[in-house]
């Protein structure tokens, strides 16, 4: 069952990548080799126009086969021989490939800000990395956490939770992101344009189990495993494979993180 989801996945994104060329991806590096590994020509431009645009050649769809398999193995993980391996997203009706469209904001959380090249869109770094959540999380998320905190000012023994601390546990919970892959001391937002089209590839996080890590104070050097638990998920999850050239905008909470 989980094997027919995910190839029913990988051909519905080889088919939504297959059939158009999409503009604001143009510019992308990983996307335009994409392109010329399916025979396209430069200027790629041209492929998009809605009038007289040149038949998108056969060799495409192959191209498309191949980078599709190698997106879904990516987020299982396959492409990492030799490494434990999970499935991070549930296999069944609510995961599929999709075309995000513009007007709308994704976001993403990083370990801590840093400086970047914007002209870089190497996927591999966190700055542009393939995990992004919408916007009405973040909000539904937000809107809580500040009933939370209007709560604390009122009874300041209730919690010691700040808002920012309030979100950036809402977040790991419902995103199932470990401390040790993530420390979530930055936000990125990512604004598409109206008329914007990028392929995604969404489904809903698993649980993701952890075991509490602290070192030893008899012996500094010496890690010490403590309780473990399980960050419990269920929220969406958006995989973008390419990220359009539009600006990353440094997102905080009110207050800072």
């Amino acid at each position: 069952m989980i094997e027919e989801r995910w190839q029913a996945v990988t051909a519905q994104f080889a088919s939504l990548i297959a059939r158009e060329v999409f503009p604001s991806l143009l510019g992308n590096w990983d996307y335009e080799e994409f392109l010329r590994q399916g025979g396209l020509e430069r200027p790629y431009e041209r492929y998009a126009k809605q009038y007289k645009a040149p038949p998108l050649p056969p060799a495409l769809a192959a191209a498309a086969a191949r980078y599709a398999r190698k997106f879904t193995d990516s987020i299982r993980g396959l492409d990492k021989p030799g490494k434990d391996t999970f499935e991070p997203l549930y296999a069944d009706h609510r995961l599929h490939a999709a075309v995000l469209t513009g007007p709308c904001a994704i976001y993403r959380m990083l370990s801590s800000w840093q400086k970047h090249d914007k002209t870089f869109f190497e996927q591999k770094s966190s700055y542009f990395g393939h995990w992004w959540f919408r916007e009405e999380l973040l909000k539904r998320y937000l809107s809580r956490c500040r009933a939370i905190e209007a709560e604390r000012k009122k009874n300041p023994l209730l919690t010691q939770m700040t808002l920012a601390d309030c979100l950036r546990t809402s977040l790991r919970r419902g995103l199932a992101v470990r401390v040790d892959w993530n420390k979530f001391g930055a936000a990125r937002r990512l604004a598409l344009d109206p008329g914007d089209r990028v392929p995604v590839i969404i489904g809903v996080g698993k649980p993701m189990p952890f075991s509490r890590q602290g070192k030893n104070p008899k012996s500094p050097n010496e890690a010490i495993v403590g309780p473990s638990g399980e960050l419990p998920g269920q929220q969406e999850q958006i995989w973008l494979p390419w990220t359009p050239r539009r600006d990353l905008q440094l997102w905080t909470p009110p207050g800072g993180w």
